[in-house]
C-alpha cells in the first residue's frame, strides 16, 4: 500500500495528471502475478532474534526491514521462487553431526542482502548474487573455504551462477562471466495477421520465428517479462501497420531502437 501511495504521488507531482484521475487496477489473472518480477532484492535478518539464528529474507519499507513471512517472493518468477526456497534452506542447513553448526558457516557471516535475476522463461538461467557488508575472505585459505562452499550451495540450488560480492571483491561460481538466457517466439496469426509475442514453443509450432537473448549480469535488464513482452508486441504491430502504409511502400524502413541494456524493450 506504501508503494501504491509512492507511486501515485509521484505521478500526481508531474503536474499534469490529476490525483484523484489514478487509479489502482486489479490483476487480471494468476499468470500476471507470478511473473510480475524476474529482478528482486531482499535484505537478509536473523528471524528469531538470536545472534546464530536463522536467516530470513525482508523487505524494507520506510527505512525499516519487514520480514517476508516466508521462503519466497509471491510475484517473482516461479524460477526465484525455486531458488529462493532452496538458497534459505540450505543457508539454516545445519551438520548432520552438530546440529549447532551451519552447513555454510562463511557464506552466512556479514551477509547482508541476497539479488535474484531470472530469465523471463521460467525453465532457464537464474542468478544469485550474496551480497556482504565486510569483505568476502580475508586470505587465501579463507577464500579458497568460501569458494568451496559456494560451490556446493550453487548446485544444490540449482543456480546458474553464484556472485560473492563486498566492498571492491567479486567472486563468481558456477557460469562465468555471468549472464542471462531468454528466447521469446514470434508468431503472426492468421487470424488478424498481427504479430504475437510469446515464451515457449509448443511442438506443433513450426512457423515461430526464435528471438535470443544472451544478458549479462550487470546490463539493465526488464523485471518485468510480461509487461516487456507487451511492449515488444505493440512496438512489432505498430511497425508492420507504417510498412503497410502508402508512405511508405516505396521507401526503405530503417529502425533505431533507442534503449539502454539488454531485453528493456
Amino acid at each position: 500500500r506504501i508503494k501504491i501511495d509512492s507511486a501515485t504521488k509521484d505521478l500526481a507531482s508531474l503536474g499534469y495528471i490529476d490525483r484523484k484521475n489514478i487509479h489502482q487496477l486489479p490483476c487480471r489473472s494468476h499468470d500476471e502475478t507470478i511473473r510480475y518480477r524476474n529482478n528482486c532484492t531482499f535484505q537478509m535478518i536473523i528471524i528469531d532474534g538470536k545472534r546464530d539464528g536463522l536467516l530470513g529474507y525482508a523487505m524494507r519499507s520506510e527505512q525499516i526491514a519487514i520480514p517476508l513471512n516466508g521462503d519466497y517472493f509471491p510475484i517473482a518468477t516461479r524460477r526465484i521462487q525455486q531458488v529462493m526456497k532452496l538458497t534459505a534452506k540450505n543457508l539454516n542447513a545445519t551438520t548432520t553431526d552438530d546440529k549447532r553448526v551451519f552447513r555454510f558457516p562463511l557464506l552466512r557471516t556479514h551477509l547482508s542482502s541476497v539479488s535474484f535475476v531470472s530469465s523471463w522463461n521460467d525453465t532457464m538461467d537464474c542468478i544469485v548474487t550474496l551480497n556482504y557488508c565486510l569483505p568476502i575472505y580475508v586470505d587465501n585459505d579463507n577464500k579458497a573455504e568460501l569458494l568451496s562452499q559456494a560451490e556446493i550451495l550453487c548446485t544444490e540450488c540449482q543456480i546458474t551462477s553464484l556472485i560473492l560480492r563486498s566492498k571492491k571483491k567479486m567472486e563468481v561460481v558456477g557460469r562465468a562471466p555471468p549472464y542471462i538466457n531468454d528466447t521469446l517466439y514470434l508468431n503472426r496469426s492468421s487470424d488478424d495477421d498481427k504479430i504475437h509475442v510469446q515464451m515457449e514453443r509448443q511442438e506443433n509450432d513450426t512457423l515461430l520465428v526464435p528471438v535470443y537473448y544472451r544478458k549479462p549480469q550487470d546490463a539493465f535488464q526488464h523485471p518485468n517479462g510480461n509487461t516487456m513482452i507487451q511492449a515488444l508486441q505493440w512496438m512489432l504491430n505498430k511497425l508492420q501497420t507504417i510498412r503497410a502504409s502508402d508512405y511508405s511502400n516505396d521507401q526503405t524502413m530503417n529502425l533505431l531502437e533507442m534503449y539502454c541494456g539488454a531485453g528493456a524493450h
